[in-house]
């Protein structure tokens, strides 16, 4: 090998190896990440006795997810109590790199070219970037690639037959981390597909050989005892659960018992082509995810005499999985690097072959692997670089900040601290979005009303009830003894809730931040706390329009003020969001959020050509965001420009066909303009939206029991 082409491949396997590095180093910022202290805590102190539904003082029954996790609780804590949030971070490190480093291993064992690895493993690395986050499903992430490269192995290179004990190494190995994995997440089952794509492909091998040769075949092989064995150890492994047998059938019954529920709580659990804009994911993600579709089928299609069935069925597996829920499309980009480099190196090479007459073709194939390896290297750097400085992340509308640490732009740090200074008595009643935090800090002290790890239909559906106004929050204070609100008031659901309180004499705030605020009872025992800490926006006490009270990062300096402008206009003070909104534009000048703020601010202020110009601003930055199009829509729309509304509200409707209040709108301009059957046929649209939501929420609300 020339020296060049050498330097080249190094400099790819580095590249790569920094942008999984750096895309896996951001400071801990997942509720389920604290959960699992807050667990592994309990489990250090009560051990498998302990009751992990403890935390919400309703004492409804919650998840069961801790049959399956509490393996990995124990090694979170542990980490925890050796490294500290560091410690966090450099275990989240370690599995990430962990998890990719069988898709190396077997494009080296099957001698994978380096340009089709390496398209398919950066690939791998941006789908499955959202996964990154400390949790258990990565640890299972890990743990899947793993063991398809054990079962790969010791099936394809026939270790089986090998002579003596060591043909048993692997199948004791694979039993172990069933073991492991059966107790520290649900995906464990992934085992039984794997090995159920190899049996299924050596059948159906089998039913052709006899019948193309009509010769006897020993179905009973020594392939198929292998088969058979890590079938049974893995089985075995999967069974051992300290919490019973009952652990192996949870998985199963989970999704039936909370699937009606899941995707109001949690868009992980939506489908990647589900109308939305999963603002909390990367969009960089989703639209690589369904980009590698393609060439998926694709080149399969010009290679199909080549197609291998075991790989058919497990793509075939993860792809539903992915196109069902999007929490599985890092899983489904993970298979595509582990599998799909060999049909696209087949490919290349069946292209070489038929032009291998063409001498000049032949250069120019040459030459452009060479081009494409160096522009995935230049990619790579490009991304990790801008990782390092947060404009990645930034420009992507995430949380997600470079380094070590506890993030302190999403947990609730500086209300949970004013609680516990002031030592607020009584029930809380907190936001979903929190709850995992506020059981790390104040349990067993204080309970939380809900979080979102534990939480089961029943409490969610009184949670939904209560902040969306269908039981009134005075009834359920009085009902739950609920002394104090803290609430983020970035979440979407607690904005009905916050402005209420806001309203409602009967309850005070005394703090707010860039996160959170903090509601008490007006009551005597609270006296002097209010006296103290009381805020109202209108006479400038106890906050500062222009600092921001716990935001001391700069790269988190424009989300303070974007969130504080948000709540601004939230209340409808909207001097002081505009205000908060120029100053998220100044520390962030290209998030299409803060423009989309300071634009609707400008309206509401009466300064239209202000509006415009920042609405539009918003739109240029966030070309593929449905919000963008509708806010711009609805500022033509009322200032009289119908055709202009109309063709943001098609886009709108193109990026996302279930937005509320767009086919209503339409109809509204077709109603104008005298063309009454297309005003119609959108306000039928619209009642059709507003009517497939109401009986969602009818079918929710029946599938539990109120408490």
């Amino acid at each position: 090998m020339d020296k060049s082409k050498y330097l080249i491949y190094c400099f790819l396997g580095f590249s790569l190896f920094l942008l999984l590095f750096v895309l896996a180093t951001f400071k801990i910022n997942d509720p389920d990440t604290i959960q699992y202290l807050a667990n592994g805590r309990l489990l250090f102190a009560y051990g498998l006795h302990a009751n992990f539904c403890s935390f919400n003082y309703l004492h409804i029954a919650c998840q069961q997810a801790y049959i399956h996790e509490w393996l990995f609780y124990f090694f979170t804590y542990v980490v925890y109590l050796v490294g500290q949030w560091n410690g966090l971070v450099l275990f989240q490190i370690v599995l990430v790199i962990a998890t990719f480093i069988p898709l190396f291993l077997i494009a080296k064992k099957y001698g994978y070219s380096i340009l089709s690895a390496g398209i398919f493993f950066l690939l791998a690395i941006f789908v499955g970037m959202d996964r990154f986050m400390l949790r258990a499903d990565l640890f299972g992430l890990m743990l899947t690639t793993w063991a398809y490269f054990i079962i790969r192995y010791y099936i394809e290179t026939k270790f089986y037959d090998k002579k003596g004990y060591k043909k048993y190494l692997i199948p004791i190995v694979l039993f172990f981390i069933q073991a492991v994995w059966t107790n520290t997440h649900a995906s464990f089952y992934l085992t039984f597909l794997f090995i159920g794509a190899y049996f299924f492909s050596y059948c159906i091998s089998f039913a052709i050989e006899k019948w193309k040769h009509n010769k006897k075949v020993n179905f009973l092989s020594q392939k198929f005892y292998a088969l058979f064995l890590i079938f049974s150890l893995t089985l075995v492994g999967s069974l051992l659960n300290p919490f019973g047998l009952g652990a192996f059938f949870y998985g199963f019954s989970f999704l039936k018992e909370f699937g009606s529920i899941l995707k109001y709580t949690n868009l992980e659990w939506m489908s990647p082509y589900t109308p939305s804009d999963f603002y909390f994911l990367s969009t960089y993600s989703i639209t690589l995810y369904k980009f590698i579709l393609v060439p998926v089928i694709i080149i399969p299609f010009f290679v199909f005499k080549k197609i291998r069935l075991t790989d058919l069925f497990i793509l075939l597996a993860v792809l539903y999985l992915s196109v069902s829920y999007v929490r599985n499309t890092a899983l489904y980009a993970l298979f595509i690097a582990l599998i799909m480099p060999y049909y696209l190196d087949e490919f290349i090479n069946s292209l070489g072959t038929y032009l291998e007459k063409t001498k000049k073709l032949l250069l120019l194939i040459l030459v452009g692997k060479l081009v494409c390896m160096s522009v995935l290297i230049i990619i790579s750097l490009y991304i990790a670089h801008d990782v390092v400085i947060n404009n990645f992340y930034i420009m992507d509308q995430q949380t997600r900040r470079f380094g070590f640490g506890l993030s302190e732009n999403v947990f609730p740090a500086g209300a949970a601290t004013f609680v516990e200074k002031n030592n607020i008595g009584g029930n809380m009643f907190n936001d979903f979005g929190i709850g995992t935090y506020l059981n790390w800090r104040f349990y067993p002290s204080r309970k939380t009303f809900i979080d979102g790890d534990t939480f089961s239909p029943q409490g969610f559906i009184l949670y939904h009830s209560i902040t969306t106004g269908k039981i009134n929050y005075n009834v359920a204070a009085r009902k739950y003894g609920i002394n104090y609100f803290i609430l983020n008031h970035v979440s979407a659901d607690t904005g009905s809730l916050i402005q209420s309180l806001y309203r409602d004499k009967k309850w005070k705030l005394v703090y707010f931040d860039e996160l959170s605020v903090v509601f008490v009872a007006n009551t005597s025992e609270n006296k002097g706390i209010i006296k103290k800490y009381s805020i109202t926006f209108d006479k400038t006490n106890n906050y500062n329009l222009n600092r921001l009270p716990t935001f001391k990062e700069p790269a988190n300096m424009g989300i303070g003020y974007l969130n504080r402008g948000v709540f601004f206009s939230l209340l409808g003070l909207n001097k002081d969001a505009n205000k908060e909104f120029q100053y998220a534009v100044k520390y962030s000048p290209n998030n299409f959020l803060a423009y989309s703020g300071l634009g609707t601010s400008y309206f509401q202020l009466g300064k239209r050509n202000q509006a415009q110009v920042n609405l539009q601003k918003a739109l240029d930055l966030g070309s593929n965001f449905a919000p963008n199009y509708f806010n711009l829509g609805v500022y033509y729309y009322i200032t009289g420009q119908y055709d202009l509304a109309q063709q943001q509200f098609n886009q709108t409707l193109v990026l996302d066909n279930t937005y509320p209040k767009v086919n209503y709108l339409i109809g509204l301009i077709y109603q104008q303009q005298g063309d009454t059957a297309d005003a119609n046929t959108h306000f039928a649209k619209e009642q059709e939206i507003t009517a497939n939501t109401e009986n969602e929420q009818k079918e929710l609300n029946a599938s539990v029991n109120f408490p």
